[in-house]
């Protein structure tokens, strides 16, 4: 905007300076001429000095324009400031919560091990000692023994519990120069998929319905990744959003859209709450905590998709009565 009316006034000062120097050359003139008329040179003189205040007004506006553009130039520079510091503090911020929920979830497990191997410890000095003294007998070996396989029983499930929280953590910062694109045809994928998921969670009673368009639509896609988000996003809504349900059904809708994929995933079961819906994607965020979930799944599907698919990922509750989850990345 403010281009163009700098150019406008610039149109406008070498318009009037024409219009000047030709009625200067026509007062000339007719000063020189035998019928020359005086009342026409004072109305070019007139003209002139209307003329040459006008100019002096646009070159004023126009000093007044190139103000205003520093004026808005520093203003949005400071603005962009803001912003970068807006997002830094939301960074760090995440990041705070981010290693706050990781030092959670590995405590109760860390504090597990530690505690049984330090029983574990004692009772083989409390063994020790009485073997040295000649104290051992059969109901304290029994009884010890019992105690060693309960302890190292809980303390392996502690170990296997942390492993699997490495790997949720490992998932999390995912490097986008580890996709490697491959063609596949994305119906065939989904349904492989869906048969997959269920007979690994002996799931049998759920329906699961794939459409796509075009019908048999192949890309390349990077397959890892994709199986990764839509795995979380199924076992998501087999294990939290029906599993109440009777008639359990999965719709996965995939469409391209002018070298844009958008692959919709919904069910038909209880749905996201409205307050929770902002809050979905963060780390650690989960309504089934009690049922053993620690909220990385869909953390893990945000960064996938953002990270590696390079697209976007939205959540709304769908026609189905149940959670829609949509994503969308270029092919």
């Amino acid at each position: 905007m403010n281009s163009d009316k700098e150019a406008f006034y610039q149109s406008e000062i070498e318009r009037l300076n024409k219009i000047i120097r030709v009625l200067v050359d026509r007062a000339e003139q007719g000063i020189n001429s035998e019928s020359s008329d005086f009342s026409l040179f004072q109305t070019t003189i007139t003209l002139e000095e209307k003329v040459r205040s006008r100019t002096v007004e646009l070159k004023r506006a126009l000093d007044h324009l190139a103000n205003t553009n520093e004026e808005l130039d520093s203003s949005l520079s400071q603005l962009r400031e803001t912003q970068e510091k807006l997002i830094q503090s939301e960074k760090m911020a995440a990041l705070a919560n981010l290693v706050m929920g990781i030092g959670h979830e590995l405590n109760t497990p860390l504090g597990v091990v530690v505690t049984t191997a330090s029983f574990i410890r004692d009772h083989c000095k409390d063994l020790d000692v009485k073997v040295k003294n000649n104290q051992l007998t059969a109901s304290y070996l029994d009884s010890f023994l019992t105690d060693m396989d309960e302890s190292t029983s809980l303390a392996l499930k502690s170990s296997e519990k942390l492993k699997e929280l490495v790997s949720h953590f490992q998932t999390i910062s995912v490097a986008s120069s580890a996709s490697i694109r491959e063609s596949v045809v994305l119906p065939d994928l989904f349904k492989e998929l869906c048969k997959s998921l269920a007979a690994e969670l002996g799931v049998s009673d759920v329906e699961f319905i794939i459409k796509s368009e075009p019908e048999n639509l192949s890309c390349r896609v990077d397959v890892s990744a994709l199986v990764q988000v839509f795995s979380h996003l199924i076992n998501n809504a087999l294990l939290h959003g029906l599993s109440d349900s009777a008639n359990k059904c999965i719709e996965i809708d995939i469409l391209n859209l002018d070298h844009t994929l958008r692959i919709s995933c919904s069910d038909n079961g209880v749905g996201i709450q409205q307050e929770h819906i902002d809050q979905i994607f963060n780390p650690f965020f989960t309504t089934a905590r009690g049922l053993g979930s620690i909220g990385l799944g869909l953390h893990i599907v945000f960064n996938m998709v953002h990270e590696v698919l390079r697209g976007t990922v939205e959540v709304h509750n769908g026609e189905l009565g149940g959670a829609c989850f949509t994503v969308s990345f270029p092919v």
